[in-house]
């Protein structure tokens, strides 16, 4: 008789790996938020400044970061960041390493082998997926860092003075759905980038040897990770401009774009490619970041679990990141 292997059957849920996961997956993604927090303002400023009330214009990173210091002062480069992270961050991070553990067992049950364009499509899928359940509960939270990172005024001549007030203020305006202006340009984001980033990062990843120093293996899982962040970041940029200028829409009588394919077209027009690049330079400093997350996790894993076997792939963490 023909022998068939049997399919891949994934691990029990464990309450206490599930609490000892959002522990970890939390304390990786707040620590990195805040220390990319004055990046990631700055880059978000360059974004949408054409969309800034009144009117701003940057001259490139040095120039923001000149201004803003001197007319907000330095604390305004954490600007959001505490209850973002606690609000926004936290909860993302895991949700998808959660979500994304569970979404991959799910995709992974029937495969015979963890290899293939079987397995990729797989990979690529279950990201998306879990991604989307993941931005569904988090988008307004999204939506509300940008316009308060956006925020260049000080004291009373602030828009928003709180995450509260914030989201409130885009309900009165303009109803719950105004919390998700730009939303559907935000699932094409995810898509595309979890496509590029985890599908290849797992075939990377795949490659580095196993029995080597802690240190080559920290540094070839973060060059893996770094290369491909960069690469999925510049594919995907244009698609997160569209949406950042979407979301400073949100609450305001008067828009510029009547839907995401005008603000395509606007920005073709009148900025040209540049326009789809504004503070990418900005990008490429925290996407630094980025990969530290996986590695960390990684690390804090071996540590806190030295019994617990070692994932047959390197990279498998690293679809549960959220984008």
């Amino acid at each position: 008789k023909r022998r068939t292997m049997a399919a891949v059957q994934p691990p029990p849920i464990s309450f206490a790996r599930f609490a000892k996961d959002f522990f970890l997956a939390g304390v990786s993604a707040g620590v990195i938020a805040l220390m990319r927090a004055p990046f990631e303002r700055v880059r978000l400023l360059l974004q949408v400044q054409r969309s800034i009330i009144p009117s701003t214009s940057f001259e490139g990173i040095i120039d923001c970061v000149t201004r803003v210091y001197r007319e907000q002062g330095f604390l305004s480069f954490w600007r959001g960041s505490l209850p973002i992270v606690v609000f926004r961050y936290w909860p993302t991070a895991t949700l998808n390493f959660v979500l994304g553990r569970t979404v991959k067992d799910l995709f992974y049950s029937r495969l015979r082998t963890r290899s293939g364009w079987k397995f990729v499509l797989a990979s690529i899928a279950a990201g998306s997926f879990s991604g989307f359940l993941g931005l569904c509960l988090v988008y307004p939270l999204d939506l509300a860092r940008t316009r308060m990172a956006a925020d260049v005024g000080s004291g009373l001549t602030r828009e928003f003075t709180s995450l509260s007030h914030c989201l409130l203020s885009i309900i009165r305006s303009d109803g719950i759905f105004g919390l998700y202006n730009g939303f559907a340009t935000s699932i094409l984001g995810v898509v595309v980038y979890r496509a590029t980033f985890f599908a290849i990062y797992d075939g990377l990843a795949g490659l580095v040897p196993r029995n080597v120093s802690p240190w080559k293996r920290i540094l070839t899982n973060w060059a893996f990770a770094q290369t491909v962040t960069i690469l999925s970041g510049a594919i995907t940029y244009p698609i997160d401009t569209v949406r950042r200028r979407m979301m400073m829409q949100a609450g305001r009588a008067v828009v510029e774009y009547t839907g995401q394919w005008d603000c395509w077209r606007k920005i073709a027009a009148t900025e040209g490619l540049q326009g789809f690049f504004s503070g990418y330079s900005a990008m490429l400093i925290t996407a630094i970041t980025m990969p530290i997350v996986l590695v960390f996790y990684e690390e804090l894993q071996r540590a806190i679990f030295p019994s617990r076997p070692l994932p047959a792939n390197p990279g498998n963490n690293a679809d549960n990141i959220g984008a």
